[in-house]
């Protein structure tokens, strides 16, 4: 008998897996309607597995199980945006964490691309015993493997979820070298707790307003000397991960903030990784990287051993798939 795995992350269902049957779900069935929430029901009767990176769905697949026990399906949430409890203002913010607090205690795994989860855990009263971490993946790998490279001259930065922008201005401000920051033109100055403060950039540094296209980010990104990615302390998660990871594939030395992005992922062979919102020694490790050509290749080179070894995203769906059936069958040895 196959497993049924029910998901709307659609390249799922483009994965063979022995013994797996994936079934797509569309998102206008997960908006939250009292018809889609009669919907959940039937899912959780029908289903061996609902792997989800719909928050709000996963809250309610939670909350039912919770209620109403005795549902065999397990309930899987893929990765995790939520905010860290001290950022939720007001009472209503306050009134949403309970909820979703006792939403994920419903939730049966949750799969997330950080290793050091104890402030998420923490924060929500989640177990460790819940959290699988799951490697990321190169975004676009085709292209990237097949992208002309070269060393410019210019710092590359971009991205516009929750990136520490400020401390990275700060840290080149009368730097003799030139900083681009890439952001998408359709987000204004602030979007996903970024923030740029256009009226006060020092000369060295430049914002631009890309397209949005993938290949234009990652054509920056190849043309670079070298990529920065600040990111702020209070963080549950692997923000940034996508860019690093296509940086490093690219042979670009990766300057990262430690956090749930990099702690017990990466080494520091791999990636110079620097306290979060410390602008002075974000400048030191900048002023080093720039300077020292053998250091700045050497990081790159096995920064580029790692983010290649972990593949395309049908090895990431892949990895995805196997450990559904593992724990299965876990399941079944257990009866």
């Amino acid at each position: 008998m196959n497993i049924r795995v029910l998901t709307n992350l659609n390249r799922l269902s483009n994965i063979n897996c022995t013994g797996v049957e994936v079934y797509v779900i569309s998102e206008d069935n997960l908006r939250l309607n009292m018809y889609n929430v009669l919907r959940f029901f039937r899912i959780l009767k029908e289903y061996d597995f609902v792997i989800i990176n719909d928050t709000a769905t996963v809250f309610i697949l939670g909350a039912i199980k919770l209620v109403l026990p005795g549902f065999k399906c397990q309930v899987w949430m893929l990765d995790s945006w939520l905010s860290p409890p001290e950022l939720c203002k007001g009472a209503m913010a306050k009134l949403l964490i309970k909820i979703k607090s006792f939403g994920l205690k419903g939730v049966d795994r949750i799969l997330l691309h950080s290793r050091n989860n104890d402030a998420f855990c923490n924060a929500y009263g989640i177990s460790q015993s819940k959290i699988t971490y799951i490697p990321f993946k190169i975004n676009g790998y085709d292209y990237v493997v097949k992208c002309p490279t070269s060393e410019g001259s210019y710092i590359f930065s971009g991205g516009y979820s929750r990136r520490d922008y400020d401390s990275l201005i700060q840290a080149c401000r009368e730097l003799p070298y030139s900083l681009k920051i890439l952001t998408p033109a359709k987000y204004g100055n602030e979007v996903h707790r970024t923030f740029i403060d256009r009226n006060n950039l020092p000369a060295n540094v430049e914002v631009i307003n890309d397209d949005g296209s993938f290949e234009s980010f990652a054509n920056f990104v190849a043309n670079s000397k070298f990529v920065v990615l600040p990111t702020y302390k209070l963080d549950f998660a692997a923000t940034g991960i996508g860019v690093y990871l296509l940086s490093m594939a690219l042979g670009k030395c990766v300057v990262i903030t430690s956090g749930p992005s990099s702690d017990l992922i990466l080494s520091d062979k791999q990636a110079v990784i620097v306290p979060p919102e410390d602008p002075v020694s974000l400048r030191s490790a900048i002023k080093k990287i720039y300077s020292d050509d053998v250091y700045r290749k050497s990081i790159a080179e096995e920064g580029q051993k790692y983010a290649l070894s972990l593949g395309d995203e049908k090895k990431y769906y892949a990895y995805i798939l196997n450990v559904i059936a593992s724990e299965y069958n876990k399941q079944r040895e257990s009866l």
